[in-house]
């Protein structure tokens, strides 16, 4: 009867008549009732379905009030509706958001509830879209229905409709992007190229990162760079000079990778937190002390991924305040990934990798410890603020100035000028880097990896100066004369980063350790021949009593013989990390490293057997065979022969040394019996061949 009201009564009236017994005339009407629910006429709908209904599948329909059916026919031909859901829906955009690693697809998903109510659009990821899970986001109203399969049916619904919808790109990240084969720099509020502002380029970044917001670059940048140079006044020139180095070479990071970060350290009060916030204050009127994009608080996957997508921006991560191991250990994580310019590498639910997430920002933090590790704090330079040091009016003044967006708008200035020479600069940084790098290394620094940080900061500061020129804020004479002091200062500054390696140097750390593990009782030494009361007993982790008889302390961790040093190495291992661990200050490296890093510093005896070099070397102490360590020099802090005549008896030695072996191979008898006519005893004899790295083959050395 087709779907006409009247006819469709009509047939159920004849139908109800010829029953037997006659249908009750409430029973029909309650028919029709209910197959009048799918009647299909669309304008009856309304004008809000009819954009649904004529994009759906045929095997779909809309049925009043608003009811997605599906359309099923039986063994018979009989055509049957089968409700899905109390809503419609479609896609009407896909979205790719690229992080500039990953390109994450996602839909853009409109609908109607059963009634005529509008839902709010939705953006829905691609991999959550089968499920339906997403449904909720439009509250408890929206309802699929319960069987087997109408979720399937529901899905197919929905993407039947999507067949000609538009496609998007929306960049999630900040920093440097090629778009259409011009280099744009994007930030919460869009992109800048070589011409300005960009309008047709989309950018949705995180929520966390949405005050990285530039300004329109100014058509005279001048003042703005002025205020900007005014940074130099804030602090002492050794604080100020790195920090505006680091805000200027943030953005290069794109032409070469930056692979270092900056910690302020210092006591509370003394504004370092403040000094971090202006350098951030050059991506956004936002920030400020209270406002910083990333604290030591947040979990290291927050900055793990904040730092990647922070992409040539500073990023800064406040109050570094460890009250364990577990934020030492989160630091170590986060900043030497930015030293190494690699993350952890991730696998999907399918064991395939995922793309790493590194950090390609540049990492300015601050608190008040630092983080542990040699290698960790040679990969940054860290800089001591101490209370005082701050000029209060001039970071008033600055702080204002941040905050009325001036220090952006330089910013805005430098990347709009950067834009056009993006691709020269990517060939011409790295050279330039080598080249300063090569120079930086004629100085004298404690680790290999600072003239390489000096280098980086240099390139920062070089690249701004030049700005500079070009915008008519320095003449050449003033532009040499302040990269002539920053150059200077930037020297003196990583100079002094010895200090803090030094500090967590494992060979310092072992030594002082083990003074202290003898001074304080925890360990001692005895006679290497009969074990008792050794040379020294007062620095050999012994007491004496109101006697006058000495007494060991603690556990025995080895023994004196002639001078030297020779240790039990598990037990000494023991006592050593026993007492790193119960001051806080870490663990040591493993035994084998250990022993490794003193035997290159020429401070144990070595063997050499085939191609490999025994640390743990076999003596007879206490009339028993071991292996031992033997410690040979820089040990003792209480020995008492003048050092002009050891030095002199070192330097005999070692010519003696030279001088037989240069005769050719001897025999081990033999050369002791010449050693002891020239007056040399067997161990300045041992130390001479450490320090002079001779490789000998054999069991020369084992004879006491």
């Amino acid at each position: 009867k087709g779907y006409d009201p009247v006819l469709v009564e009509a047939a159920v009236k004849h139908a109800a008549e010829h029953c037997n017994p006659p249908l009750p005339k409430t029973e029909a009407q309650q028919i029709v009732k209910s197959a009048l629910r799918y009647y299909d006429a669309c304008e009856d709908l309304g004008e809000v379905y009819k954009q649904y209904q004529d994009k759906l599948d045929k095997r779909y329909c809309i049925r009043p009030p608003g009811v997605l059916c599906y359309t099923k026919f039986t063994a018979r031909g009989e055509k049957r509706l089968i409700p899905l859901a109390n809503f419609v829906a479609r896609p009407v955009k896909e979205v790719v958001r690229d992080d500039g690693v990953n390109q994450d697809l996602e839909f853009e998903i409109e609908g109607v509830l059963a009634g005529g109510r509008k839902l709010p659009r939705i953006r829905v990821p691609a991999k959550d879209f089968p499920s339906l899970s997403w449904v909720i986001k439009w509250g408890a109203g929206a309802n699929v229905e319960p069987g087997q399969g109408a979720k399937d049916r529901v899905r197919h619904a929905i993407q039947s409709m999507g067949l000609d919808i538009p496609r998007e790109t929306i960049y999630a990240h900040l920093g440097w992007r090629k778009v259409n084969d011009k280099w744009l720099y994007l930030h919460a509020g869009g992109a800048i190229g070589e011409e300005g502002p960009v309008s047709d380029v989309l950018v949705d970044i995180d929520q966390q990162l949405h005050d990285y917001r530039l300004p329109e670059p100014p058509s005279d940048p001048r003042e703005a760079v002025r205020t900007s140079l005014r940074l130099l006044e804030v602090a002492p020139e050794e604080i100020t000079f790195p920090l505006l180095a680091a805000a200027f070479r943030a953005p290069l990071g794109e032409a070469y990778p930056i692979g270092f970060y900056l910690f302020l350290a210092g006591p509370t009060g003394a504004k370092k937190t403040e000094l971090t916030a202006l350098i951030q204050g050059f991506w956004g009127a936002n920030f400020h002390s209270k406002n910083l994009p990333g604290g030591w608080a947040s979990t290291a996957n927050s900055l793990e991924r904040m730092a990647f997508l922070a992409k040539d921006a500073v990023y800064v991560i406040d109050d570094f305040a460890p009250t364990g191991e577990y934020l030492h250990l989160e630091a170590d994580r986060i900043l030497r990934a930015q030293g190494n310019m690699s993350g952890r590498a991730r696998l999907r639910p399918d064991g395939s990798l995922k793309p790493r997430n590194f950090p390609r920002c540049l990492i300015v933090s601050s608190g008040e410890d630092i983080p542990r590790g040699q290698s960790l704090r040679a990969r940054g330079l860290i800089q001591e603020v101490e209370p005082g040091v701050v000029d209060i009016e001039r970071l008033t003044e600055l702080q204002a100035a941040a905050r009325e967006g001036v220090l952006a708008s330089a910013m805005s200035a430098y990347i709009k000028w950067l834009a056009g020479r993006m691709d020269k600069l990517k060939k011409f940084l790295q050279a330039r880097h080598i080249e300063l790098r090569k120079v930086v290394r004629k100085r004298d620094f404690a680790h290999d990896r600072t003239p390489d940080l000096t280098a980086n900061l240099l390139l920062g500061l070089e690249q701004f100066l030049v700005f500079c020129g070009a915008c008519g804020v320095m003449t050449r004479e003033e532009q040499e004369k302040l990269w002539k002091k920053g150059v200077e200062t930037l020297l003196r500054v990583t100079e002094r980063q010895a200090g803090y390696l030094e500090t967590e140097d494992p060979v310092e750390r072992f030594l002082a350790l083990f003074h202290t593990a003898l001074s304080s009782g925890r360990a001692h030494l005895s006679d290497a021949s009969h074990g008792g009361e050794p040379e020294n007993p007062q620095a050999s982790g012994w007491r004496q009593d109101s006697k006058g008889d000495w007494h060991p302390l603690g556990e025995k961790i080895g023994w004196r013989e002639n001078g030297s040093v020779i240790l039990d190495p598990d037990a000494t291992y023991a006592v050593v990390q026993r007492l790193a661990r119960d001051q806080g200050s870490g663990c040591l490296p493993t035994q084998r490293v250990l022993w490794k890093r003193l035997a290159e510093r020429g401070l144990i005896l070595t063997r050499e057997e085939g191609n490999r070099s025994r640390f743990a070397i076999k003596r007879i102490v206490e009339g028993q065979r071991r292996r031992v360590i033997v410690l040979l020099e820089g040990i003792d802090e209480t020995q008492t022969p003048g050092e002009h005549e050891q030095d002199e008896r070192k330097t005999f030695a070692e010519s003696f040394l030279l001088a037989t072996l240069e005769t050719g191979p001897k025999q081990t008898l033999e050369l002791l019996e010449e050693a002891q006519k020239a007056g040399i005893t067997t161990q300045e004899l041992l130390e001479a061949k450490q320090k002079l790295r001779v490789k000998v083959i054999g069991d020369l050395w084992l004879l006491p």
